[in-house]
């Protein structure tokens, strides 16, 4: 009898264990929304000279970017690894701008001088 009982309880384990509820695995389902595409713009102004402004314009959260320099010409940038902020490439042109907290740095070409941008957050 004690073998049997114990037998009994060894089978209703497993197959208590074996049992799965399949509303459970519908129910853990997540169902992921995307958000709509807003375009942000950001114009970023010379710290020396106020009547240079140049822009870049995102619809991803700036993972890409049209940059459009000071004399209306449109750059396609990418986002890179960058310690904080937002660093936006083009290597093929040698355009690099970051920023972050109001304050931009823009290398408009290879071996060319940076400059010191400035925009509202």
């Amino acid at each position: 009898m004690r073998k049997f009982l114990l037998a009994l309880g060894v089978v209703a384990m497993i197959s208590g264990c074996a049992t799965t509820n399949s509303t459970t695995g519908k129910a853990n389902m997540k169902t992921v929304h995307q958000m709509p595409n807003k375009m942000q713009t950001i114009i970023f102004t010379d710290v020396n000279n106020p009547n240079y402004k140049v822009s870049a314009t995102s619809s991803d959260m700036f993972d890409t970017a049209i940059f459009i320099d000071a004399n209306g010409k449109k750059h396609e940038l990418k986002n890179a690894p960058s310690a904080n902020g937002i660093r936006l490439i083009n290597e093929a042109e040698g355009i690099e701008l970051f920023f972050g907290k109001g304050v931009a740095f823009f290398t408009p070409k290879k071996d060319a001088k940076e400059l010191q941008l400035k925009y509202q957050e």
